[in-house]
């Protein structure tokens, strides 16, 4: 089989919003085993989960607006471990260094009691922040 390999929908967001199942198809008949999600696309939680499934898809990690954290930190992450997601990234990150640094420390605490990750990528990112700007978090 090989290494599995998964797509990031954002690269086809425009696609998957005007007709998610057959987007979803046409990733996994690339080859594609999973997904990053980018948004659920004005669908359920039930409906996406569905489609992954009836594809043969995996949803394997979430590139998470920075907004949706922010509104309902708790219910977001939520949400994507209902589809089955278990990293996620954080993106559109604008504030300034000490916002940033109060708004990860939440989020890692909550992470930690949901048992989902974020991505390594966004890892590095912190660090190099928490490193520069803020060595308490």
């Amino acid at each position: 089989m090989g290494l599995p390999i998964a797509a990031q929908v954002y690269s086809v967001r425009e696609e998957a919003a005007a007709d998610f199942e057959k987007t979803m198809r046409q990733l996994a008949d690339m080859g594609y085993h999973g997904v990053e999600l980018a948004g659920l696309y004005g669908k359920s939680v039930e409906e996406i989960r569905n489609c992954l499934k009836r594809v043969g898809l995996q949803a394997v990690s979430a590139h998470v607006p920075i907004d949706e954290l922010k509104m309902d930190m708790d219910k977001t992450v939520q949400i994507y471990q209902e589809v089955g997601c278990k990293y996620g990234e954080i993106m559109g990150v604008t504030e300034r260094p000490p916002e940033v640094s109060k708004l990860f420390k939440s989020f890692y605490s909550l992470l930690e009691k949901k048992e989902f990750r974020l991505a390594e990528q966004i890892l590095d990112k912190i660090d190099k922040l928490r490193d520069y700007h803020d060595p308490e978090v």
